[in-house]
């Protein structure tokens, strides 16, 4: 870089239009009058700018630069946490490690290899607001986990909403995205590759973190089947509070306490049940009128937003 700016001075001072060129660093003292005329004397012994002595063993001007390209250096983070597409995992964990997470190895945004995810919903779709983009949403659990929680979102990005449905931000549905979701439903068993997403919602002094898997690759496998598992206490999901957020994260459960499910109140969302006040949302599903009753309900576990139990069908409420 000195000799281009050495190279470029000169020249311009052999022109006239440069009058003097001062020592200051990074640059020697020129020497250049007020009239133009440039002191060569003192570049008579021009200075070692090489890494060392060249073939003939003399020194040049042009100093020897090594570039390494075996390990290039980004100094730039991606921000929208688009994965590369030589990205490769590096961990191969269960989705119980990554709901946990103990050791902290998997903070969102490490890239993680999962096997034998299990779909127990149906695809969700929403339109990404950073990114222009719709996604597309399911719950999976490891069929081979035996400690809670064994479930996660699998979220895979789509196109951009079409341009008749732009002022809607109507995405297409999962099977016309083109999406890595679009060929699965519910009872396929898959393989991904992809990031950690984390998603952090607070009320009232009480936080809930959902945790999900966003795909770069994604192969089905021979189907393992999930069986629900039984729980009484409705209160395990009370929005925000319940323990059974975080206990039973991405899985699917049969609420099915001592006494009839009641629901309380609805929405054209989400609706409340009693025993426990839990927390339900139509995502898949209308809602229930209120005063409608239950002998059990049977959901996905979503800890997105606070948390809410998810029916995917009409066959999950058993009067």
């Amino acid at each position: 870089m000195r000799l281009a700016v050495l190279g470029i001075s000169l020249a311009l001072a052999a022109c006239g239009y440069v009058s003097h060129i001062t020592g200051d660093p990074p640059f020697p003292d020129l020497g250049v009058g007020q009239g133009g005329a440039i002191d060569l004397a003192g570049l008579a012994q021009p200075p070692d700018l090489s890494s060392g002595p060249n073939v003939n063993n003399q020194n040049d001007l042009s100093p020897t630069v090594v570039v390494d390209l075996a390990q290039p250096i980004d100094l730039i983070a991606p921000a929208d946490l688009t994965p590369p597409s030589d990205m490769t995992p590096v961990y191969q964990p269960t989705a119980h490690d990554i709901d946990v997470n103990q050791s902290g190895k998997y903070p969102k945004a490490t890239a993680v290899r999962v096997s034998g995810l299990t779909l127990i919903t149906p695809i969700d779709k929403f339109y990404s607001h950073p990114d222009g983009n719709c996604r597309y949403q399911a719950w999976a659990q490891d069929a081979a986990c035996v400690t809670p929680p064994c479930g996660i979102s699998v979220i895979a990005i789509g196109p951009a909403p079409p341009t008749l449905d732009a002022g809607t931000l109507d995405c297409p549905s999962a099977a016309a995205s083109g999406s890595l979701l679009a060929n699965v439903s519910v009872g396929d068993t898959i393989d991904l590759d992809g990031f950690v997403s984390t998603i952090d919602a607070t009320s009232g002094g009480l936080s809930l973190r959902s945790h999900g898997i966003v795909a770069r690759t994604l192969t089905k496998v021979a189907a393992r089947a999930v069986t629900p598992t039984v729980l009484t206490d409705g209160a395990l999901f009370t929005s925000y509070s319940g323990a059974g957020w975080v206990t039973y994260e991405g899985m699917l459960v049969k609420l099915q306490p001592a006494t009839k499910i009641s629901v309380t109140t609805t929405g054209s969302l989400y609706f409340h049940t009693d025993p426990g006040n839990s927390a339900l949302e139509a995502l898949f599903v209308p809602p229930p009128a209120v005063g409608h009753t239950y002998s059990s309900i049977t959901a996905a576990v979503s800890d997105l937003f606070g948390g809410a139990l998810l029916p995917r069908s009409a066959n999950d409420f058993v009067p």
